[in-house]
Formats: structure tokens, sequence, C-alpha cells
């Protein structure tokens, strides 16, 4: 699964996405919304859940977004988004992907693509035959 913002063309290639479904990917288009992404980004690094976990984290491998991230100013004319001339890609990336609705809603999405979600908890418990059911 991939979600992507390249769904734009700009000649009559086609576009990233495009190229991306003819080579059988499943792709999701990214939600834009700087500015509720910009919240959304904010909520999760500043929450964790019931055990403590923090709602977003980053692998050491994630080394753009550790490089980039905490250097990422507000924009001087929208203090509700970030300074796009700065380099924003990985904080971008992140922001397609909590915006996405895999990330609000997992279960749903889950349920969408494995079929029931019940099925997937019986999968899980090696209760569920794929065979018989």
């Amino acid at each position: 699964m991939l979600i992507l913002q390249s769904f734009g063309k700009d000649n009559d290639h086609p576009s990233w996405a495009e190229d991306f479904i003819s080579a059988g990917w499943k792709v999701i288009p990214a939600n834009n919304d700087r500015k509720n992404g910009r919240v959304m980004f904010h909520q999760m690094l500043q929450t964790a859940d019931q055990y403590g976990v923090p709602m977003l984290a980053s692998y050491p491998a994630c080394c753009g977004l550790i490089r980039t991230l905490p250097l990422l100013l507000p924009d001087p004319n929208d203090a509700e988004d970030v300074n796009t001339k700065m380099e924003d890609h990985a904080y971008d990336e992140t922001r397609y992907a909590i915006m996405s609705e895999i990330a609000k809603t997992p279960h749903r999405q889950i349920q969408k693509m494995n079929g029931s979600w019940q099925r997937t908890q019986q999968a899980r418990a090696g209760d569920w035959d794929p065979v018989e059911n």
C-alpha cells in the first residue's frame, strides 16, 4: 500500500500514481490538508496512549525526518503552516501518512482490504481456516 500525492500530470505522460497502479500497487491519494495535518502532527508528537506509548515515533533509520524536523520553522506569512521554502519533504510524507484513512480508522481500512475484521482477529488467534470460511 502506498500513499501518494503525485496524481497530477504536467504533460502527456502518466502520473507517478498511474505508474504505480499499472505496476500492481494499491495507491491511496494523500490528504493534502496542510493546516489540519500540522495540527494532527503536533498532537501526535505530544500525546501518548493509555499505556504511555507515544502516538508518533520515528525509527533511527528515518534520517531525513530526524535531520529536518527540528529545523522546520512556521511559514512567516501563515503561522498555521510550515515554511515550504525549507526542506519539508520528510515532514510532508509523515503528514500524509498521519492524515490517511488508514491512520484515522485502521480497523475499518484493514476490513476493507482483507475482508472482515473478525476474520483478521480469528486468523491471528489461529481459529480461522480460510478454506473452511
